[in-house]
């Protein structure tokens, strides 16, 4: 097939992104309503599209779709693809997200690695250099922690309302500090000790997501990438697995 003929789109639970086969930019929507504004349908009606979304159901995703495409084709997460065991007993259990990210990661490197998804939440998760999925752990994205401190009490709540500040990796030297800097401190002290523990070496560890860019400074060798996910699609398309 030729590359001009397909097109990813990864639907995650805050924006859509979605971009044609080969050297082409990332375009962006809030939701797939927006998306289908923006898209070029006399070029996408000559496409397929290898759909993966965490908000919205195959079915579904396949249904609103379809009208704009030749084909929609729907990423659904599989044991022993891409040369990645998964630890868990029941792999659909697992988000699409987190094992496309980990199948392009993988296709990048036989060495063990660690990987972080910076997003809505915030996923780390182990592979070894055979490919087996060690676990992971799963914990509040930036946002999503401090609407929950923000619902305690009207003084955290206060603390959180001017969000002019931009959360850094260290200790707050005021409370509102201390609040901002919560989550991406404990995300990055657990890919820390995660990665030591395990072995992996600093230029193994990715890190992706829409806030990854907060973790530069801390981990100056991770490879970053804001767009695993979509490259995890290009993997199994290129491999010509299975989707339904």
């Amino acid at each position: 097939m030729a590359q001009a003929s397909l097109c990813f789109l990864d639907e995650g639970n805050t924006r859509v992104k979605w971009r044609s086969s080969g050297e082409v930019p990332v375009q962006c929507a809030q939701n797939l309503e927006q998306m289908v504004e923006k898209l070029d349908v006399s070029l996408s009606r000559q496409q397929t599209l290898v759909a993966a979304s965490v908000r919205t159901g195959g079915a579904e995703l396949r249904e609103r779709l379809e009208p704009y495409f030749r084909r929609v084709e729907i990423c659904q997460v599989k044991q022993d693809i891409a040369d990645l065991h998964l630890c868990y007993e029941n792999p659909a259990d697992m988000g699409v997200d987190r094992w496309l990210a980990m199948v392009a990661a993988r296709k990048t490197t036989s060495d063990a690695f660690v990987l972080m998804d910076a997003g809505s939440a915030i996923t780390i998760d182990l592979v070894d250099k055979r490919g087996r999925h060690q676990g992971g752990l799963i914990q509040p994205g930036l946002r999503a922690q401090q609407k929950s401190l923000a619902q305690l009490s009207e003084r955290l709540a206060v603390h959180l309302s001017d969000t002019t500040d931009r959360p850094k990796i260290e200790l707050g030297c005021s409370s509102r500090a201390a609040l901002l800097n919560s989550a991406p401190y404990a995300a990055a002290a657990a890919l820390t000790q995660i990665a030591q523990a395990a072995g992996v070496e600093p230029n193994r560890c990715f890190i992706t997501g829409g806030d990854a860019d907060l973790f530069r400074e801390y981990f100056p060798s991770a490879c970053f990438s804001g767009d695993l996910v979509l490259e995890g699609i290009a993997v199994l398309k290129s491999k010509g697995v299975h989707r339904s």
